[in-house]
Parts: C-alpha cells; structure tokens; sequence
C-alpha cells in the first residue's frame, strides 16, 4: 500500500486490503477512514463491515463514510471534517484512488490554510484540485 502524507498524521491511499490494514496498525495508524460507498468497486473487495472488523482486531477505529464521487455534499465535508478532529491519529483515510478524500480534507480544513496552501498540498499528493478553488473560498 502506498501512502501519501497530506496533513500532519493524515495519510491517504487508494483501496486498502486486509493486509494493509494490518500493516497500518503495525505502523500506528489509530484510525482508518474509508469514504468509498460499498459497491463501488469492481471485484473481491472487503464491504466497510468486513474492513471493520480486521480494524478492530487489530485495535485501530474504523470510520465509514460512503461519498459518491464528484457528488461531494457539505454533509459529507462535516462527516469528515468531525472524524479529522474527533477520532485518534494519527490517521489513514482512502477511498479508490485518495482525490475524494484530498477533496474532502480541503473542504473541511477551511481555517488553518488559505485555499492555494490545500490545493498545493493536494497537488503534492498527486491530487490536482485547482477546480475546486471557488469552493474552497
């Protein structure tokens, strides 16, 4: 699993396994949170129950918030931006490929950086969020 440091103890990826869920509490990740709907993906995928319960074998919290993508609703961004603040870090959030969860993670951090810092910081994670500009304020 590769993953990609957006935030201080926030890294995002693509699609997780068992064995990276695993392999993030070995690494100390606290909390895991999955923000692809059940379904989404095409083949032998863990549902968000079955992610959840390999999370809390191994101790870490486990978080599911479905959002659709390109279909990001400020509900969502609240539903996010509460699980950043609420639940341990540090913290690994993904979804299919991690854009959704940049975009998420800019939305809701509209205090401590100003629109060009998250857009750059998006950018170095591979994540290409300049259209989103007008909503980031």
């Amino acid at each position: 699993m590769k993953t990609t440091e957006l935030d201080t103890d926030l890294h995002i990826s693509g699609q997780i396994t068992q064995d990276d869920i695993k392999s993030a509490a070995k690494k100390g990740i606290k909390t895991i949170i999955n923000v692809r709907p059940d379904g989404e993906q095409e083949g032998d995928y863990m549902t968000a129950r079955e992610a959840s319960d390999i999370a809390s074998e191994h101790g870490v919290n486990y978080c599911h918030i479905p959002v659709v993508p390109d279909q990001i609703s400020d509900q969502n961004v609240a539903d996010f931006g509460k699980v950043l603040a609420e639940l341990p870090r540090p913290i690994l959030a993904h979804c299919g490929s991690g854009k959704r969860v940049s975009v998420l993670w800019a939305l809701s951090n509209n205090g401590s950086l100003s629109a060009d810092e998250r857009i750059e910081k998006a950018g170095e994670a591979g994540h290409d969020l300049s259209a989103l500009k007008p909503r980031l304020g």
